[in-house]
């Protein structure tokens, strides 16, 4: 009976960890490339920065988003991350291009994309189980 409640104990306290793990990892990426893209959108906006100084920002937080990308699919469905990634990179082709208003457009999407799945990525009991 004892091993049995230790047991039960130990597989609670992996679940938690668990937890903890994912609501750290998916609360840090997504603030990080929410703050980070709507800095490049004021930016843009402000005609503050150079093109390749906006590339710049957004091929580092499209890095980031890639590595923290792996990581989230294993605990999150891909296909609904795979939008963010899609936007980042438009957005930087279009800096490449010289084309600010179409990378605003592009910045624009992403911060509607993120809004949207927010609610997919934070914690919550299907993602949990």
């Amino acid at each position: 009976m004892k091993g049995k409640i230790i047991a039960i104990c130990i597989f609670l306290l992996i679940l938690a960890g668990l937890v903890a793990f994912e609501v750290v990892i998916t609360y840090d990426t997504v603030n990080k490339v929410k703050a980070t893209n709507y800095k490049v959108i004021e930016l843009a906006y402000a005609d503050a920065e150079s093109d390749m100084e906006l590339y710049d920002r957004l091929d580092k937080i499209g890095d980031y988003w890639a590595e923290r990308e792996n990581l989230l699919c294993l605990i999150f469905n891909h296909k609904d991350m795979l939008e963010v990634g899609k936007e980042i990179e438009q957005a930087k082709s279009y800096l490449k291009l010289n084309n600010k208003d179409e990378a605003i457009v592009h910045l624009e999407l992403l911060a509607e994309d993120i809004l949207s799945m927010e609610h997919i990525l934070y914690f919550n009991l299907p993602n949990l189980l």
